[in-house]
Parts: C-alpha cells; sequence; structure tokens
C-alpha cells in the first residue's frame, strides 16, 4: 500500500486512497487476539496461512501510519509494533526472526536470498520519519 502511494506520488499521479486496501487487509488478515499480520489468504476471505512473516509485518507496520488518519489505523501500527518487539524480532541475536508459527515460535533462517535487512530496515526508519512527521503536525511549535 504505502509503495505504491510513494510510487504515485514520485511520478506525479493524481493521489489515490488506499484506505479501502488497508481495511480489507484489516478485516481478513489481521490477528485481532495477538496482533501482526497473517502470511496471506484469498480476497474476501480469512486468512489462510495463519504464520507470521518478517516482511509482512514490516510492510504492515509503515501501511497502518500511510493508508489514512484514522484512529484505528494508529491501533493497528502499535499493535504490529508491540507484535514485532514481543515476537517477531529476536532481542538476543539481532535481526527479526523470519517466521513465527500459529504456536508463537520463531521458524526458518534468519538471513537467506529473500531475507535481508531490506524490509525490517527500511519499514522502522520510515516508521520513525512517520511519526516524527505526526508528532511535528500535532504539535507545530515543538
Amino acid at each position: 500500500v504505502w509503495m505504491a502511494r510513494t510510487a504515485r506520488e514520485l511520478i506525479g499521479a493524481r493521489p489515490h486512497s488506499y484506505e479501502p486496501v488497508f481495511d480489507e487487509v484489516v478485516r481478513w488478515g489481521w490477528d485481532r487476539g495477538h496482533g501482526g499480520f497473517y502470511f496471506q489468504g484469498k480476497p474476501g476471505r480469512p486468512a489462510g496461512a495463519l504464520k507470521k512473516q518478517w516482511w509482512v509485518q514490516a510492510e504492515g507496520l509503515v501501511a497502518a501510519l500511510t493508508a489514512g488518519n484514522s484512529s484505528s489505523r494508529y491501533g493497528i501500527f502499535e499493535e504490529t509494533l508491540q507484535w514485532i518487539e514481543r515476537l517477531q524480532a529476536d532481542w538476543a541475536g539481532g535481526e527479526w526472526h523470519d517466521t513465527i508459527d500459529v504456536f508463537g515460535c520463531p521458524r526458518g533462517k534468519k538471513g537467506w536470498a529473500w531475507k535481508t535487512g531490506y524490509h525490517t530496515t527500511r519499514s522502522v526508519l520510515r516508521a520513525i520519519t512517520l511519526t516524527q512527521d505526526l508528532v511535528r503536525s500535532d504539535h507545530p511549535h515543538r
């Protein structure tokens, strides 16, 4: 969602609302009990793959801040960040776990051809910038 919005801005295309897309992702792919986004599913149906992969959490983290201005989206951001801090991040060994299974256990390698620091680093840096921008816009004299 957020990469598509950024791409449209870079080429000078008219802004497009991705709120409905994000709302559908939350409706069908958000874990209301534990936080975080499920790996995948078919459109309009509950998620079929209930594991949680690092890149889905990273992209969901930023999408929650860029999909619109609803306070519920900020809640999704906070809960996703809490999920990452609690289970996806490996505080002892560094980086994020590839996958967290349905039982909350880490699975997979932390580094392989597709598992690099790209998504994690970019999403955290982008989230920092976006939250700083939100604070500045709410408190312009700071």
